[in-house]
């Protein structure tokens, strides 16, 4: 059987134009990934795009988080991308214990970012949780945005890099 690239394209997944906070954006997901927006306070937009779930009934996930700077009260000042970057990673180091973190500078789109590559031990209860995550945090104007996909460990050597490839296609609309 012969494809042709018309064919291919057509099954590939495209970038779907998202409205947050009257923000838009563009990001590629799986096709199989459920979209979920869950409500925040004013200064703050957020939405998973869920994987369908495993039998444990876990599921991997990319998160788009977008901040508008201008309507966080007590801030006198726009956080730097360091500040705003070591802000977001700590949030989710204060969950974890055995922390390793190794950050990176890069550009998206034309944006530039702090890449943090994490892992860690959750505790729930008494159990401990093997995790490890990648998290794109920049600032463009007005506008933060944070980029994440975590997964337990012994499922992110597959699915962390399924959602890098989403993160890496994530663009602000004007």
């Amino acid at each position: 059987m012969v494809l042709s690239a018309a064919m291919v394209m057509a099954q590939a997944p495209q970038p779907v134009i998202h409205n947050l906070m009257g923000r838009r954006f563009s990001i590629v997901v799986p096709l199989d990934y459920q979209k979920i927006e869950v409500h925040t306070p004013v200064e703050l937009g957020m939405i998973f795009f869920v994987s369908p779930p495993r039998e444990d009934d876990t599921a991997a996930f990319v998160q788009v988080s977008l901040f508008d700077l201008r309507a966080i009260r007590n801030m006198s000042d726009l956080p730097t991308l360091d500040q705003f970057g070591t802000a977001m990673i700590r949030g989710v180091e204060r969950r974890r214990r055995h922390w390793r973190l190794k950050t990176t500078n890069l550009l998206l789109g034309g944006v530039p970012i702090k890449r943090y590559e994490w892992t860690g031990v959750m505790m729930q209860a008494t159990k401990e949780i093997p995790m490890t995550g990648v998290m794109y945090a920049g600032v463009q104007s007005n506008l933060a945005f944070c980029l994440h996909t975590q997964d337990l460990e012994k499922f992110a050597a597959i699915t962390l890099p399924i959602g890098e490839r989403s993160m890496q296609t994530f663009r602000l609309h004007s």
